[in-house]
Order: structure tokens, then C-alpha cells, then sequence
């Protein structure tokens, strides 16, 4: 058979997953409750990564607000884990600019500024075999980076919208990621 395969102590492809969601968007009119906690476990590498979460969101007419708040703890590697992921933003719509929505956002992941003292306080990517299908994209995630954001998106021919990022890697870690600071640009159809 195709798909048979030996297990291998592999976190990237032979991780359990299990996870509890809760939505509430009817307590508090105008807002957007989620919390989650999610637990990333496989034994044969020795992790067991807990993951509790919140997030909130709320529309009002012109102005839009979110934030989000992710804490880790368990084992990673059979050594002490902790992390921490934070997003925070907000946006106007501009009506007089053909309906430009402009927003700014701060997101925050935690590195390990000391990865031989048997702690490992890098964030963890619950969901790591998003490197299979979308190669090194993975590496902009909430790991060991300070991420300030400017964003425009318009309707105006079909929607194209354009960002301006900044990505700052978080610690003095050895394991800092490749480009201290970067500036990504992105215009498309889908923004």
C-alpha cells in the first residue's frame, strides 16, 4: 500500500493532537470570545506540549480590534518547556479611499535565549507538518520574533490590498532565524 509506513519518532509527522474550543459571541454584544487549549504529544521524542489560548475580536462600525494571547507549558524534548504568543491589532475603514480598510498589528512569539541551560522556551508550532505542504512559510511563525505590521487592503479592482511588515527576530539566541530584520511586501488579488 502507498500510505504504509514505519512510526518513527518523528514530532513532525507522528504528533497526537487533541484540543477543547470554546465560542461565545452572544454574552457581551459587539465581541468575539474564543478559548482553546490544545495538547501536541508524542512520546518517542519525549514532548507534551499544553497550549491555553484566548481570543477576542469586536467590530464597531468603522474600527476593528483583535487580540490573542497563547500560553505553553508540558515538556519538549524531555526538557522543562514555556512559551508565550501574543497578537494585537486593530483597523479603520476609511471611507473616502475607496473603502481602505488601514490597520496596524504587534505579534510576539518567545524564543530561547539560552538553549543549554534545560529549558526550552521557544514557542511551539502546534501543528508542525505545515512544512510538507507550504516548505519554509513555517519559519514565519510565532517563534522568537517581534513582528510590527502596517496594512492597507482596498476594493478597488477586485481587492487587491498591499502590506508593509518588519520581522525582528526576539532573543540573542544562537538559534536566532536567518535576517534580523526583514521588510516583506505582499499585493495580490486575495490579500
Amino acid at each position: 500500500h502507498f500510505n504504509d509506513h514505519d512510526i518513527t519518532p518523528s514530532r513532525l509527522f507522528n504528533s497526537r493532537f487533541y484540543a477543547g474550543y470554546y465560542i461565545d459571541n452572544v454574552s457581551m454584544p459587539g465581541f468575539l470570545f474564543e478559548g482553546y487549549l490544545l495538547l501536541r504529544a508524542e512520546d518517542r521524542v519525549d514532548d507534551q506540549v499544553w497550549t491555553l489560548g484566548t481570543r477576542w475580536q469586536t467590530d464597531r462600525e468603522l474600527w476593528s480590534a483583535d487580540w490573542e494571547t497563547a500560553v505553553q507549558f508540558g515538556e519538549y524534548g524531555g526538557v522543562h518547556h514555556r512559551g508565550l504568543a501574543l497578537r494585537v491589532g486593530s483597523s479603520y475603514l476609511v471611507q473616502g479611499l475607496n473603502r481602505t480598510r488601514v490597520g496596524v498589528a504587534y505579534n510576539y512569539g518567545t524564543g530561547d535565549g539560552d538553549p543549554d541551560d534545560g529549558e526550552h522556551w521557544t514557542f511551539d508550532n502546534q501543528y508542525p507538518l505545515n512544512h510538507a505542504y507550504y516548505g519554509c512559510m513555517d519559519l514565519f511563525s510565532l517563534q522568537n520574533m517581534h513582528n510590527i505590521e502596517a496594512t492597507a487592503q482596498t476594493s478597488w479592482r477586485g481587492g487587491r490590498g498591499c502590506a508593509w511588515r518588519i520581522r525582528r527576530s526576539g532573543s540573542t539566541s544562537r538559534r536566532r532565524m536567518r535576517g534580523t530584520m526583514q521588510a516583506l511586501a505582499s499585493c495580490g488579488r486575495h490579500f
